[in-house]
């Protein structure tokens, strides 16, 4: 996929990273993703250091991609990923994903099962049907939930005070309607 083409503009490829469009990173990835393996160690090392947070997202992004398909081994991809000095909560999340191995990620997936149904019954209460207690009722494997706030829990103004705040509003949004 023209990898000469993606070789000589690797920087400016590289560069679009910094955008958050969906469709523009994801060409972008594609195209650096289509490098020789060399030439992509380097790009991803290359990206891994800079201060833009997307740009080492998007690196990270290569470095699953590469896990995933077994292009790199995955102690060289965790090298490079530690070369990151302080992650973000973001990059963490995909650097736990990049260490994720065999039995133990098989063992974590295997705590969750996607075509999961519960097999019980949940039952709204308001406060003023007080016969009901909140809890689960094994007989029936019913969850019984008792509302107990109201609108005077949410709204602790007066009808007149809300409709004050409401008619403020309205001529605050009216002046600032055509800016």
């Amino acid at each position: 996929m023209g990898g000469d083409f993606v070789t000589r503009h690797e920087g400016d490829i590289a560069a679009l990273l910094r955008l958050k469009t969906a469709n523009v990173r994801r060409t972008v990835l594609d195209l650096l993703y289509a490098q020789p393996d060399a030439q992509l160690r380097t790009t991803m090392a290359g990206l891994l250091t800079q201060r833009d947070v997307n740009k080492r997202l998007g690196a990270l992004d290569l470095l699953l991609r590469c896990k995933a398909d077994g292009r790199i081994p995955q102690e060289e991809l965790l090298a490079l990923a530690q070369t990151i000095k302080k992650p973000t909560s973001d990059e963490q999340v995909l650097i736990d994903e990049l260490a994720r191995t065999g039995a133990a990620a098989e063992a974590e997936d295997a705590l969750f099962d996607a075509a999961y149904v519960p097999d019980f019954t949940i039952d709204l209460h308001d406060t003023a049907d007080a016969a009901v207690a909140a809890g689960f009722e094994a007989a029936t494997n019913t969850v019984h939930v008792v509302n107990t706030v109201t609108l005077d829990d949410i709204f602790p103004c007066t009808d007149e005070e809300l409709l004050s705040i409401v008619e403020k509003l309205d001529a605050l949004y009216t002046a600032h309607e055509g800016l």
